[in-house]
């Protein structure tokens, strides 16, 4: 899979540049990820039990050289769910106004780390911010025992 590099469009751009065709996934970006793919062969998926799978919203957690040159990405699924809380597995973020989601009370489900293909990759809605994606690669440590 062949991508070029794009510049990051500011909010008010977002409307004509936020397909996987046009925008290469970047590290902090928050993308629609769908059970379908845009590529026929691959087909959709359904979770089991306790695994979160697509349809939701998505954090790009894999670094950015790998998002240009691999055809898949690495994310973790967020959830707006009043149930959920900020704990050491489930990062706080807030999602774009332009999601029409709760955008306040969502958390990233930092224990459950996807490899999805990137013709999964529906809409681009923006980026977490640093302290958002620094509390995302916390929890993810802590949740694989490498933090300190």
């Amino acid at each position: 899979m062949t991508t070029e590099s794009v510049t990051r469009a500011a909010p008010a751009e977002l409307e004509s540049l936020h397909t996987v065709a046009d925008l290469v996934p970047m590290r902090g970006d928050i993308w629609y990820v769908s059970s379908k793919s845009t590529n026929a062969e691959l087909g959709a998926h359904r979770s089991v039990g306790c695994e979160i799978w697509p349809n939701k919203y998505a954090v790009i957690v894999s670094n950015d050289r790998l998002n240009e040159t691999s055809g898949f990405v690495q994310i973790v699924y967020i959830s707006t769910a009043k149930r959920r809380s900020p704990n050491r597995l489930h990062a706080p973020v807030v999602l774009p106004p332009s999601t029409g989601r709760n955008t306040l009370n969502a958390v990233a489900f930092c224990e459950q780390v996807h490899a999805v293909d990137m013709s999964r990759l529906r809409n681009y809605y923006g980026e977490v911010t640093d302290d958002e994606l620094d509390g995302i690669d916390e929890a993810i440590l802590w949740s694989l025992d490498l933090a300190d």
